[in-house]
């Protein structure tokens, strides 16, 4: 029984079409991936102009924000959920990474300690 070799041919219109499709779809699933993020903030924010005073629902935004990487808009809801109340662990290591993330290093080092 002989092994069959086998060879990409970079020039064949098949290789090419399906290397089209991957980073089409790649591509795709990021950008769908940032509208998602921002219609979920659209949505947590219409819930915080219910219930003002959620801490949970400032904290759960500002989880969004931070994913979408407005890093202000995320510390700014991480600290009115920190005024309505909020004490977790996780809220003072959330801000602690989002001031790394802004290279607010010693702030962060600061919040660290917290948790």
């Amino acid at each position: 029984m002989q092994k069959k070799s086998f060879s990409l041919n970079f020039n064949s219109p098949i290789f090419i079409r399906t290397v089209f499709i991957i980073s089409f779809l790649l591509l795709h699933t990021q950008i769908f991936a940032h509208g998602d993020l921002s219609l979920r903030i659209e949505k947590k924010t219409e819930e915080i102009k219910q219930n003002p005073k959620d801490c949970n629902l400032y904290f759960q935004r500002g989880l969004l924000y931070q994913q979408h990487s407005e890093y202000k808009k995320s510390l700014t809801d991480y600290k009115k959920s920190q005024q309505l109340g909020n004490q977790e662990n996780v809220l003072q290591y959330r801000i602690a990474e989002v001031n790394y993330l802004s290279e607010e290093y010693k702030v962060a080092l600061k919040h660290i300690a917290f948790y």
